[in-house]
């Protein structure tokens, strides 16, 4: 999540709905002018301590050594509008809540951005290739990503990701904008496919006026999300994912 005290906005980030590209496109309006002065001079070494990094199996140095300055960063949450003042990047809309308070959060203008599932499932598969699976055993272990490693070692391929998905581990988009009781909690929905122009809308009414970055985009960008699928895994998700599907109006097409 991304909270800004001084433009009254909260982020709700769903993971691989280009939740890194927003957030470093926001971090200016959400830290304070002495931490961006800090993060700057850190910038003429290649390093920040604000701005988050993905660490692939072939990230620089600089790129390490920035993951961990924000690692630990986002830890120091008693600092002044710190810009990750929740300890879970990925927090939904309802814990959010819990932290800030009703008051808080009703008084700020909350948002989102979803991903149609079947794409969505094939970025996360292809996010735990390129990051998880492309690191040596013993670094994402290092790494606290040791579970992830042992996880997917076990996928021979797509299918079987969809299957251990859609069976043993199926998170909604849905829960992340919505209360237990399935009322919508955050003020805007915006959607990946659409991205641009939903974001400019978000903008506008924050009152701000960003550039959007494209970040942390895994190569399955290169080949359309329908051709990993089978009829039978189509269908898998169309079940699993149902309540994301009617509520945000997807269809596989």
């Amino acid at each position: 999540m991304l909270i800004s005290h001084r433009h009254r906005f909260i982020f709700v980030h769903i993971y691989k709905t280009a939740g890194i590209s927003i957030s470093s496109a926001l971090i200016p309006y959400a830290a304070t002018p002495r931490q961006l002065r800090v993060d700057s001079a850190f910038s003429r070494l290649g390093l920040s301590f604000l701005y988050p990094r993905v660490i692939r199996g072939d990230s620089s140095i600089r790129d390490w050594i920035s993951n961990g300055m924000n690692n630990v960063f986002e830890r120091m949450r008693f600092l002044e509008e710190h810009p990750q003042p929740v300890h879970e990047p990925h927090a939904t809309a309802s814990e959010i809540v819990q932290a800030v308070g009703e008051e808080t959060f009703d008084a700020y203008y909350s948002f989102a951005i979803v991903r149609n599932p079947w794409d969505w499932q094939v970025s996360l598969y292809r996010f735990a290739l390129e990051t998880v699976m492309s690191l040596p055993r013993l670094a994402a272990y290092a790494r606290g990503l040791g579970p992830e490693h042992h996880l997917y070692s076990r996928f021979d391929s797509f299918d079987d990701y969809i299957h251990w998905r859609c069976s043993e581990d199926v998170v909604l988009q849905t829960d992340f904008v919505c209360s237990p009781g399935g009322e919508l909690l955050v003020d805007y929905v915006g959607k990946y496919e659409t991205l641009a122009s939903d974001f400019r809308t978000i903008c506008e009414q924050i009152g701000i006026a960003p550039s959007l970055p494209h970040l942390n985009e895994s190569s399955s960008a290169a080949r359309p999300y329908q051709e990993h699928y089978t009829p039978e895994t189509v269908e898998l998700v169309r079940q699993a994912f149902a309540a994301d599907i009617e509520r945000f109006g997807y269809e596989f097409d």
